[in-house]
């Protein structure tokens, strides 16, 4: 027969109390006998909590009865698990006889004993809820209070928030419930706001890390603890730090914290949606960049709709990414920046982007277990340069992809020219390569005094922009249509598709 007592194997079931081990002991209805050493049975207990996980203490609060069944007992050593038990500072242990242990273990009576820990056998007839239950009672209007202060908390950060005073005034909440002082951090490891001395920023920054990987809370330094979103959502843009170790947190703190995390959660989604938005604007600006029709006063008004400065330089870049997962990279580079997707890649315009910050946005994505997949172009202050910006960048991308992982940042804009890096190749072959793409337009020019080389070689300087090029040549932008239509059936290549013009932008910087 199964134990009417054995709980399932779940990490948290807790219940509030406010009794001693000995009141609990001298309830007539429950049963409960001491075993082993029947001393520090004064000790208070302020909450009920049932597991049997191989290693709970992660879980357990201070002062807390812990029942059990022993399932974890195939797998861990009853003086392991005891003293982690123990070490988490719990008040008694309560341990369910039936199936798979009619009587308490001596191994584990002994450790209770060596470790000062009160020792409770329940009976096979008596479910851990009953026990719950029974302690709970006297503190019944305890739960009530915690429950009146949980909603008075939750009216106070409202009321913050709608008086626009932001995330930053959730810290008093925080320091108000746990009496410990707080900060919060941005996804730049920056620290944005405290209720005391900031911490320090190697600590702020693995705090941040963490929160990436979605493993928090954690306590990231002795007594400095950091907490996440309790949806566990990976794209944090503010990370909690509580001056405290978890066990110095009690009940009443953690709730105040989840709430506060709650609300930050909800000013995340808000920022998110918002950026979202932007998106389909980020998407006409980069095609009419890349294709000319994008005037001066038409750039500047468009910059500043998205939050960007029109009077500041501007970096594109391309990502093999998802646009979620460049989101977050960027928000750590602490750059003002818009987002959206082109011809198959997450394209970036970011202001106050340095070359050596894009090191950072690459590590970022690591962190998010992926292999950093990047084109960068080169600064741009006028609509014709962002429109090369982006030709550079997605042009990046495409020679990024071909590389073997971990060297897959590449800006054109850095090595100035691809002929840094044709020059590492055998020239026959590049001899071969060129032949094979440019040599049937060379005949089609001299058999018919054509300029279909010179039309796509400015084509393709011109960032692909059709009424720019056709202005440059001074020809109608249908007969550049018309030369490039040609252009595409002698070569097989597709003018619309980023890898076949990376193939003729290659094939025309090889020699003749």
């Amino acid at each position: 027969m199964v134990s009417t007592a054995i709980q399932p194997l779940i990490c948290s079931e807790r219940t509030k109390v406010m009794v001693t081990v000995r009141e609990l002991v001298a309830l007539p209805d429950l049963g409960l006998r001491v075993v082993g050493d029947d001393g520090f049975l004064d000790r208070q207990i302020e909450g009920v909590h049932t597991s049997d996980l191989p290693r709970p203490s992660r879980y357990l609060l201070q002062g807390e009865l812990v029942l059990t069944n022993g399932l974890w007992f195939p797998e861990v050593e009853p003086e392991a698990w005891v003293s982690d038990v123990a070490g988490a500072g719990v008040a008694a242990l309560g341990f369910g006889l039936g199936s798979p242990h009619p009587s308490i273990p001596d191994e584990v009576v002994t450790s209770c004993e060596r470790h000062l820990l009160p020792l409770l056998e329940i009976p096979e007839h008596l479910s851990f809820v009953t026990i719950a239950d029974s302690a709970s009672a006297p503190g019944a209007e305890d739960q009530r209070s915690m429950l009146r202060r949980h909603l008075e908390r939750a009216r106070a950060m409202v009321q913050a928030m709608t008086d626009g005073r932001g995330p930053a005034a959730l810290l008093d909440v925080v320091r108000e419930a746990t009496g410990r002082d707080a900060a919060l951090v941005d996804t730049a490891g920056r620290v944005v706001a405290a209720t005391a001395e900031p911490p320090p920023p190697e600590h702020a920054r693995s705090a941040v890390s963490l929160g990436r990987t979605g493993r928090l809370p954690a306590e990231v330094a002795p007594g400095l603890t950091a907490f996440g979103s309790s949806f566990g959502h990976r794209a944090l843009e503010l990370v909690l730090l509580v001056a405290a170790s978890p066990l110095e947190i009690d009940d009443e703190g953690r709730a105040a914290i989840n709430q506060v995390t709650d609300h930050l959660e909800l000013h995340a989604a808000r920022h998110r949606s918002s950026r979202g938005a932007s998106r389909a604007l980020t998407h006409e600006l980069v095609e009419r960049a890349r294709d000319g029709t994008l005037g001066p006063d038409d750039h500047r008004s468009r910059m500043a709709a998205l939050g960007l400065d029109p009077t500041q330089p501007v970096l594109a870049l391309a990502g093999d990414h998802e646009i979620d997962e460049m989101d977050a990279a960027m928000e750590a580079s602490a750059a003002a920046y818009v987002s959206t997707s082109c011809d198959g890649a997450t394209v970036i315009l970011a202001q106050a982007l340095v070359d050596g910050h894009v090191g950072g946005v690459a590590a970022v994505l690591e962190e998010l277990g992926r292999s950093p997949t990047i084109g960068v172009g080169t600064a741009a202050r006028d609509p014709e340069g962002l429109g090369r910006s982006i030709a550079e960048a997605l042009i990046g991308l495409g020679l990024a992809r071909s590389r073997p992982l971990g060297d897959r940042v590449v800006g054109l804009g850095q090595i100035g020219s691809v002929s840094t890096l044709l020059a590492e190749i055998d020239p026959h072959v590049l001899r071969t390569y060129r032949g094979t793409l440019l040599e049937p337009l060379e005949r089609w020019d001299a058999e018919r005094g054509a300029e279909l080389v010179g039309t796509v070689r400015s084509f393709l300087e011109h960032g692909c922009r059709w009424r720019v090029t056709a202005a440059a040549l001074h020809i109608h932008h249908n007969t550049l249509r018309y030369r490039l239509k040609r252009v595409e059936e002698l070569t097989g290549r597709d003018l619309g598709l980023v890898a076949d013009r990376l193939d003729l932008q290659i094939a025309l910087l090889v020699p003749r």
